[in-house]
């Protein structure tokens, strides 16, 4: 497993044409991969940590995208990507805020167990196809105002502070079982099937 003990840079329009393994690295300080492609499958999945700033804006994954279990300690961003194959964030850990607003998911985006320990922004974006956060954990605000759902599944879901969802539009969107610790909002909203089966509202 490597360790990037400066910044490491990978953006301004770099280009990766293979499969690409960062699993198990370590990013001492800020890594930057802001507008760079992903022609192949991306891993970087296994306990990956990223210690500064993880920078993915305006990234293009054309194949599978895999953080699974990865610990991101500060800020986070990836506004404006492009998941063109599946999105796995499964077991990762925010520490500080993560945004990925006005990010695109045309495959399954796979959230399950991920736990965010700030704020977490999903604003205006796109899942095209299912999305599933079961068992995770939003420890601060979690916004998903005017985001685009074909079917999401919270299942199983813990909010601790408020969880926006104003002005979603949604297919389905599947709460059961979860909890909302403060208050939640859901004014506005579009959707197909909205189920909230044995749910917990103590903010309300």
């Amino acid at each position: 497993s490597a360790t990037f003990e400066k910044d490491a840079y990978f953006g301004e329009n770099t280009k990766f044409k293979g499969e690409v393994y960062f699993r198990g690295a370590t990013f001492e300080k800020d890594a930057y991969f802001s507008s760079a492609t992903f022609e192949k499958d991306a891993y970087f999945g296994e306990n990956t940590k990223f210690k500064g700033k993880a920078e993915f804006n305006h990234v293009k994954f054309k194949g599978k995208a895999e953080f699974n279990h990865v610990k991101f300690i500060r800020y986070t961003y990836f506004k404006h990507v492009k998941f063109k194959g599946k999105a796995e964030f499964k077991y990762a850990k925010f520490s500080k805020n993560a945004s990925f607003s006005h990010a695109t998911f045309d495959k399954l985006a796979n959230f399950d167990n991920s736990k965010f320990e700030n704020k977490a922004y999903f604003l205006k974006t796109i899942f095209n196809d299912s999305t599933t956060f079961k068992d995770a954990t939003f420890e601060g605000k979690a916004n998903f105002g005017s985001a685009i759902f074909k079917h999401a599944k919270f299942n199983h879901t813990t909010f601790e502070k408020d969880a926006d969802f104003k002005n979603t539009i949604s297919g389905k969107l599947e709460f059961d079982k979860s909890t909302f610790e403060d208050i939640a909002y859901f004014r506005d909203i579009y959707f197909g099937l909205l189920s909230f089966v044995d749910c917990i509202f103590k903010g309300m």
